[in-house]
């Protein structure tokens, strides 16, 4: 399962930057919004930690890039619980469509485990892609994550809903 993460991850890091390769080649407006968002997210993961409830923030720092942080909550398999805080910051390529809202970015992630009284704590890396929808009050997006954090390893397939602040 390890050696098939570690490939998914791969496949999806490869696919990101082609993807943000082409889109650099177009010229458009930024498609991230000048206003701070805040929203809520839910999805599935795997290598056992199954489905994830969170938030995220985020925040333009500059055209075409935004600070990402998010925290999720994990309901694994078995015994014990799960948790992440990421602080991620993601990228919006230019590109020439209607309603546009590809972004892809990366950052560190903090996964800590707990079970029977035990816990543990594991940095890793962030990878993420997704679309966020444009609409004018809400924007709803998805998302595809590999965390790279040693035994933790997993990708993460999270769907959600932003309002503007």
């Amino acid at each position: 399962m390890r050696d098939l993460t570690r490939r998914l991850s791969l496949a999806v890091l490869v696919s990101m930057f082609l993807s943000t390769a082409v889109a650099a080649q177009r010229r458009a407006a930024p498609a991230q919004s000048a206003q701070p968002l805040l929203g809520f997210q839910a999805g599935f993961a795997t290598n056992s930690f199954d489905a994830l409830v969170g938030a995220q923030f985020s925040y333009q720092i500059a055209p075409q890039f935004d600070l990402y942080p998010s925290f999720d909550i994990y309901f694994p398999s078995g015994p014990g619980s799960a948790w992440g805080l990421n602080a991620n910051v993601r990228y919006w390529p230019s590109l020439n469509m209607v309603n546009p809202g590809l972004y892809v970015g990366g950052g560190l992630g903090v996964t800590h485990v707990s079970a029977f009284g035990f816990g543990d704590s594991r940095v890793g890396l962030n990878l993420l892609g997704g679309w966020q929808f444009h609409t004018p009050n809400l924007q709803p997006f998805v998302e595809l994550r590999a965390v790279l954090a040693s035994d933790v390893d997993r990708i993460e397939f999270v769907g959600g809903l932003n309002f503007r602040l």
